[in-house]
């Protein structure tokens, strides 16, 4: 289950990062400095949410968390593609990094609690590839799409898809 979602979440929480020149220059018409801005603030969330869930001692129904973790990135790479304002979409990136490091802490320290320890390895290496090796597999068909009906809208739909397949993982493993 973690790494099916994890599969989910990278595929089409991750695209983000591949589309966010585009979607600097066409939404907020920003040259590279402003671009690098956004990434630093993005960067900022990504250490919080690292730093805050690296706190926190005793995490309980952390499988709930996770869920909740993804539907809300979802839910706010919505939000940010429609922004038109630096202003407006600093503290969305922000919140998109927070979500998408604590998602990836998380489910790594779930894969490796939940592993047998002889099956560790091998099963980090599938949450390495889930984590890493699968992001630019995003990057063409939403490319394609951002081509067609613009960045915002391919990533709107990313969002829209992260937010519903994460939402339909929910309601077919509610144990988890």
């Amino acid at each position: 289950g973690i790494i099916m979602l994890g599969f989910i979440s990278t595929l089409f929480g991750m695209s983000f990062q591949s589309l966010l020149p585009a979607w600097a220059r066409e939404a907020l018409n920003v040259e590279s400095y402003d671009l690098g801005g956004l990434m630093a603030i993005m960067g900022v969330g990504a250490l919080a949410g690292a730093l805050g869930l690296a706190s926190l001692t005793d995490i309980r129904r952390k499988g709930l968390l996770l869920i909740a973790i993804s539907a809300v990135w979802g839910l706010t790479i919505i939000f940010w593609a429609q922004t038109t304002t630096y202003a407006a979409a600093a503290p969305l990136l922000a919140l998109i990094g927070l979500e998408s490091s604590v998602f990836m802490s998380l489910s790594m320290t779930m894969l490796q609690v939940y592993s047998a320890p002889e099956m560790r390895g091998r099963v980090m290496s599938l949450g390495m590839m889930m984590a890493w090796g699968l992001t630019p597999l995003s990057a063409v068909p939403f490319g394609i799409l951002s081509e067609n009906s613009g960045t915002a809208n391919a990533l709107s739909l990313s969002g829209l898809i992260l937010f519903t397949l994460t939402v339909a993982f929910f309601l077919a493993v509610p144990q988890f």
